[in-house]
């Protein structure tokens, strides 16, 4: 048995009741019962909200990141560490100065992580020298 919401006070009350228990008012059943049919429309309309916009925001979540990943600076890198230098000459000209700051940024701490190793290296070789030597 369903239920008919009042028009006086909101309050639900069930299909064959004649006065609302919770406001005395008498209840048009038409009335009321296109009441609760507009409340299940209003139901339905928000649910078929939450259906669109749910997969726009994961069609923009998934742009963005498409756009983050194939940014030039990216691009050089994965180029980079694959060692696809033709890929990386032939889209050089298209970096503007941020992008070229950054990749030298990045090449200049490559260089210092291959300093670092080859003195590490060097020092520790020294120090096996120096204890075989005693």
């Amino acid at each position: 048995m369903g239920k008919i919401v009042c028009s006086n006070c909101g309050y639900k009350v069930k299909n064959n009741v004649k006065y609302c228990p919770e406001c005395g008012a008498e209840l048009n059943m038409s009335a009321d019962a296109h009441v609760e049919k507009v409340d299940i429309m209003s139901n339905v309309k928000k649910i078929k909200k939450i259906y669109v916009i749910i997969p726009v925001i994961a069609i923009i979540i998934i742009i963005a990141i498409v756009l983050i990943v194939n940014n030039k600076y990216n691009t050089f890198i994965r180029n980079y560490k694959k060692g696809n230098t033709d890929a990386i000459q032939s889209n050089y000209d298209d970096f503007d100065d941020k992008d070229i700051d950054k990749v030298y940024g990045y090449l200049s701490q490559q260089a210092m992580k291959i300093k670092d190793a080859y003195v590490n290296e060097k020092y520790h070789m020294r120090m096996l020298r120096i204890s075989l030597i005693k």
